[in-house]
């Protein structure tokens, strides 16, 4: 059955880039290095008989009057994502992603705090969790979304196949399948997260396809990489172009 978008209204003003105003509804890790702990493990009834639907797609609303972000709105909206987003570290990487036996699959973004294009990826991140958390993905689909902080870390997080930063990368049964490889906007990134939940209850996930040849976007602003703000700008639940 064909799951039902979400609409949003068609506002004159929006924040692009801002972190999500929506409160988690579980308990979330502080700092970058502390895990995620994976101790509400879902009934193993959920994806039998009846596998669920993916979550909800997203309509977004238009947006006018944009101006470019400054390096300190940008810095300081990815500080603030980071209060709220959930980390892995490097032990609980390896305790609970790699794991086989887990039952849970993983979208991981792998990102240094010196990365202009991570500090851009991180607020539209924390909207992804938020989105996950609301649709309860974990429960239904057994699927998390999570960072990691490589900043001192770097050979570890290239050993899992993070080649450079921002590195968004899909692991199922324990085993790395795919990096993402397109748009970093939010449409396109919970877009992602919905058919890798529909592949993973349909167990259709494929592993060993090489990546797609495409031209990923690492912002939503112009041509040399810009972001905008829009004027004036009301608050929304998930706002990006």
């Amino acid at each position: 059955m064909a799951a039902t978008a979400i609409t949003a209204p068609v506002v004159t003003t929006a924040v692009d880039d801002a972190p999500a105003a929506e409160t988690p509804t579980s308990a979330v890790t502080q700092s970058p290095t502390p895990g995620i702990s994976s101790s509400a493990t879902p009934a193993s009834t959920i994806l039998d008989a009846h596998p669920p639907p993916p979550p909800p797609a997203l309509t977004q609303p238009k947006v006018l009057n944009k101006r470019r972000l400054t390096l300190d709105e940008i810095d300081d909206r990815a500080e603030q994502a980071d209060l709220s987003i959930e980390f892995v570290d490097d032990e609980v990487f390896e305790k609970e992603v790699l794991d086989p036996e887990s039952g849970i699959s993983w979208i991981v973004f792998f990102g240094d705090k010196f990365c202009g294009f991570c500090k851009r990826l991180t607020p539209k991140w924390l909207q992804i969790q938020n989105l996950a958390k609301k649709y309860n993905v974990l429960a239904t689909h057994r699927l998390r979304i999570a960072k990691m902080d490589c900043t001192e870390i770097h050979n570890f997080c290239a050993e899992q196949g993070s080649d450079g930063y921002p590195t968004i990368l899909f692991y199922h049964k324990g085993k790395l399948v795919e990096e993402y490889q397109s748009e970093h906007d939010i449409t396109s990134l919970w877009d992602y997260v919905r058919s890798k939940a529909d592949d993973i209850v349909h167990d259709r996930v494929k592993f060993g396809v090489p990546p797609a040849d495409v031209e990923t976007s690492y912002g939503s602003g112009d041509e040399d990489g810009g972001e905008y703000v829009a004027v004036e700008a009301e608050e929304h639940g998930h706002d990006e172009l």
